[in-house]
């Protein structure tokens, strides 16, 4: 990232800070913060975005304490709740990036556990090689970085196979930044104003107060807020959260589902037929509610009163089932401009699956929760349905 000073490979260390999102800034504007912050550069060898709010920074052992203290008055200074502040992980294992989520999970396949743990080890050898040739070969960095990549068993890439992969990445996102540019479809619905954001009486249905709606930057969501929005587990209320993932680097996609309240086993597939993010965020909550039903009758025997909340992070499918159903069936199932409404049979499966269960006595609600705000049940479907688009 920048020159370093002459030092040996045992002078660096990998240092990992949460709630950082440098994923989506360039490097001159980086480079500006640490400029704006007094940051000495030269004791920092590289940044790099290892997930949702998660940084990964190669910085000199004996400036470790004044980064982090620098870095955490970003947020120290304003008035944010505690567990919103920037700050050091020091449990984080980049060689076992999910270790935190499969703590105390059991159930989940064993494919798909195989397929996180490759997934990771291919992830964190490109990542790093990319360091490997991005630093001064005189700083010892390109030294601690390989002993890294040993002490894990990994080798560094080849440079001509890094450089072909990068150029891959990169086309990977331009592509991702052309997608987001393109006009939605979906109208955002109107904002749900926070006292209307308490969970429904039993039987009640809201329709779109259901949809919760989130500031722009929702990662700053206090725990006390997000308690407002998780429904919680009781004796009649059984909770599903539900995730699609695409991997644009591999064209695949999966679903995944973690259940609570339940003894239901964690769902992780391959999305079948067309592969796409937004379809798989419709499948994973018709495939959840699916497998949840048949295990149903046994465990609560037909209790008329029991609630089954579907929680998901997909605004566009949560909207697609509380807001747009009657809308696009009233249009011909085409938009405006004549164009035909995207994943019809998967919203149609998906209405006809809360049905089947409303027959049978239970009352669905499909739910919105935001992503990336550390919401375990959130982040658990999320890394099963990475796993699904691994398998």
């Amino acid at each position: 990232m920048t020159n370093t000073s002459s030092s040996s490979f045992n002078d660096w260390e990998f240092v990992y800070m949460r709630n950082m999102d440098i994923g989506r800034i360039s490097t001159h504007t980086l480079h500006s913060i640490w400029a704006t912050l007094g940051i000495d550069q030269s004791k920092v060898a590289c940044a790099n975005s290892v997930g949702a709010f998660l940084a990964e920074f190669l910085v000199h052992r004996d400036y470790i304490d004044e980064f982090v203290h620098l870095l955490s008055r970003i947020t120290t200074q304003e008035p944010l709740d505690a567990s919103l502040s920037i700050s050091r992980d020091t449990e984080y294992v980049p060689i076992n990036p999910y270790a935190h989520l499969l703590r105390e999970l059991e159930g989940v396949p064993r494919d798909a556990l195989d397929a996180l743990r490759r997934y990771a080890r291919e992830s964190l050898t490109r990542r790093w090689s990319t360091v490997y040739y991005a630093v001064e070969t005189s700083s010892g960095v390109r030294e601690f970085v390989a002993a890294e990549m040993h002490r894990h068993s990994l080798s560094v890439l080849p440079l001509s196979t890094q450089q072909q992969q990068n150029q891959n990445q990169k086309q990977n996102q331009d592509q991702r930044n052309q997608q987001s540019q393109r006009k939605h479809l979906l109208k955002s619905p109107p904002i749900c104003p926070a006292a209307q954001c308490a969970p429904p009486s039993m039987g009640e249905h809201r329709g779109s107060g259901l949809v919760h709606s989130r500031p722009p930057n929702h990662a700053l969501l206090s725990h006390d807020h997000l308690a407002e929005l998780i429904p919680q587990p009781t004796m009649h209320r059984l909770i599903i959260y539900a995730d699609g993932a695409y991997l644009p680097d591999r064209g695949t996609a999966g679903i995944g589902a973690f259940f609570q309240n339940t003894a239901t086993q964690p769902l992780s597939q391959r999305l079948p037929g067309h592969q796409s993010c937004a379809r798989a965020e419709i499948l994973a909550m018709r495939v959840a509610l699916d497998r949840m039903a048949a295990e149903l009758p046994g465990r609560v025997a037909g209790d008329a009163g029991c609630e089954i909340w579907v929680c998901s992070d997909s605004r566009y499918a949560v909207d697609g089932i509380n807001v747009y159903m009657e809308t696009w069936e009233s249009s011909g199932w085409v938009t405006a401009k004549g164009r035909p409404i995207a994943n019809r049979s998967a919203f149609l499966d998906l209405r006809e699956a809360t049905r089947r269960l409303a027959k049978s006595g239970y009352t669905v609600f499909i739910h919105h929760l935001p992503a990336h705000a550390g919401i375990r049940g959130n982040d658990i479907a999320d890394m099963l349905a990475k796993a699904g688009a691994l398998l």
